[in-house]
């Protein structure tokens, strides 16, 4: 079996922490063996290289729902699953379930059904707002045979015991990891937002620096959270991303600010800031503002203002998040103090995506029109520990 799985809580010992340490050591000499090194270095490998992989064009003829599942001829996809959830006890909760799949070879030889034609990563997380506590696991697989996938023309993902599904007209989310488990249905009440232009949303200055995304802003959610060996009914929102593309980062950019802002006026709010080497944002940056009838309105970076009041420094990475913002949206009259619901969010991902990260529940008090407005969200923060970029073989 050619596998990772890390699990990590903030409040584990140090003990703990060595002992996890020495299992991630040995799973990856494992998957080293297994694979093959020239195929670990080519899931890494710079994704610019096209390798007869489609490059996101636009006018993309969407269709719902077959392009919820995956898209094979795109060298990279993420279905990406955040959100917020409240027990029967009022106790809060933030969660993160993302997919992701990184192409390795269009064009086969060998049909084997152990060839690695993708490799699957996945991330789950439990923010524990009222205890300020962080819990995270990971996951690695190939696709062969049966390990990990995602079906074409239908939303069917899986990874090992973790899976995302239709389920009618909701999608049901599964994980399960050594602290907290999920069971989820969400649905929304609006059909998918494309972002960008009708989908096509430029990151960065070339041709190949663009993804096509869509998203569900406003799902609701209920289920079941288990917390140790307590399940509790649980209810509330989430938001769910779904990107492709074949390109890589605009070489001049280290990382990306992002977020997805739920508001009490069922209004929702996504601007992602593309940050480069000097610190500015590319022009590329963008949002879209999503009325309570869900109808969206495209931002580009001058309709946005942003300012950094607060950070947050790991004591493990190092690494400096601006986790306290203010956002004005001058065109809806939107003035928001966006913060971290508390700070230590971070997520070190290096057996799996090579990523250390910090996506997080973030809370928000402001004003519309001269009204006073509060909400939920999530925030994502890429390349604050070094430019993020994947290694090259």
């Amino acid at each position: 079996m050619i596998n990772s799985q890390r699990l990590f809580n903030h409040q584990d010992t140090k003990e703990d922490k060595k002992r996890l340490k020495f299992l991630d050591y040995k799973l990856m000499i494992g998957f080293l063996g297994a694979l093959g090194v020239v195929v670990v270095t080519s899931v890494f490998s710079s994704a610019c290289a096209e390798d007869d992989y489609t490059i996101a064009k636009p006018n993309y003829h969407w269709q719902f729902p077959t392009d919820h599942g995956s898209h094979p001829k795109y060298k990279t996809e993420w279905w990406y699953y955040v959100g917020h959830l409240k027990d029967t006890q009022g106790k809060r909760y933030g969660f993160e379930l993302a997919f992701f799949r990184v192409g390795l070879d269009q064009k086969a030889v060998n049909p084997s059904a152990f060839t690695p034609e993708d490799i699957y990563f996945s991330h789950f997380a439990i923010s524990d707002i009222g205890s300020k506590k962080f819990w995270y696991a990971e996951k690695m697989n190939r696709t062969g045979p049966g390990l990990a996938g995602a079906s074409q023309g239908r939303m069917n993902l899986w990874n090992e015991n973790w899976q995302i599904w239709r389920d009618g007209p909701g999608h049901h989310l599964k994980a399960d990891g050594n602290l907290y488990g999920l069971d989820l249905i969400v649905q929304s009440p609006i059909p998918a937002v494309l972002e960008g232009d009708k989908g096509y949303s430029p990151k960065g200055s070339g041709k190949e620096n663009v993804s096509l995304y869509y998203s569900f802003p406003s799902f609701m959610a209920d289920g079941n959270l288990r917390v140790g060996n307590e399940s509790k009914p649980v209810h509330g929102k989430a938001w769910m991303d779904h990107e492709f593309f074949s390109g890589d980062m605009d070489p001049n950019e280290v990382g990306w600010n992002w977020f997805g802002l739920q508001l009490s006026d069922n209004t929702e709010l996504m601007i992602y800031m593309m940050r480069q080497k000097d610190g500015t944002f590319h022009p590329a940056s963008a949002g879209t503002f999503i009325t309570a009838a869900g109808k969206s309105i495209h931002l580009n970076q001058a309709a946005f203002q942003t300012k950094v009041l607060e950070t947050w420094k790991s004591p493990r990475t190092g690494a400096v998040y601006p986790i306290h913002w203010q956002i004005m949206i001058p065109s809806q009259h939107l003035s928001l103090d966006v913060t971290a619901s508390f700070n230590d969010q971070e997520l070190d991902t290096t057996k799996s995506t090579q990523v250390v990260y910090w996506e997080g529940s973030v809370d928000i008090n402001g004003t519309k029109a001269g009204k006073d407005i509060k909400g939920e969200g999530y925030m994502e923060l890429t390349g604050y520990d070094k430019a993020f970029n994947l290694p090259k073989p």
